[in-house]
């Protein structure tokens, strides 16, 4: 996360691998941004994001949440899709969007992100075909 923060490219950055996050951590500017993030929004983006996927006790009957159980497997098998909702949750919080979501648009968030983990026949190609758009998004909310 803290990695993506600064990254100008059109494609999602993949994850590192123990040995690549080894030496991140050794790297200066990496280990700023990260510690910057952990004490800054971390807990609150991750907090947002198991709302979104999990909670069911601000929604009519407990309407359109995933069975905890079946958010870790999202997050576990498909990471790319995690990563695509906390990188929406952080643009929201830097744009301080200080409404909350509608049930309409829970539901449909919630459907789109179960569609590409279970459906797609490859979710970090369809990640990665969306994350231009969501950059262009970011960037044109900026301007």
């Amino acid at each position: 996360m803290a990695q993506m923060q600064k990254a100008e490219e059109t494609r999602p950055p993949a994850s590192p691998s123990v040995v690549q996050f080894r030496r991140l951590v050794h790297d200066q500017k990496f280990r700023t941004c990260l510690t910057a993030f952990v004490g800054n929004n971390a807990t609150q983006v991750f907090d947002d994001a198991r709302a979104i996927l999990t909670d069911t006790t601000t929604l009519p009957d407990g309407q359109y949440a995933l069975p905890p159980v079946l958010a870790f497997e999202l997050a576990r098998k498909t990471p790319d899709v995690l990563f695509l909702l906390l990188f929406w949750i952080m643009r929201r919080h830097e744009e301080k969007a200080t409404t909350q979501i509608t049930v309409d648009q829970r539901r449909r968030l919630l459907g789109f992100l179960t569609a590409i983990a279970w459906f797609a026949p490859d979710p970090t190609a369809a990640v990665a075909a969306i994350w231009p758009d969501l950059k262009e998004a970011k960037a044109r909310r900026a301007t």
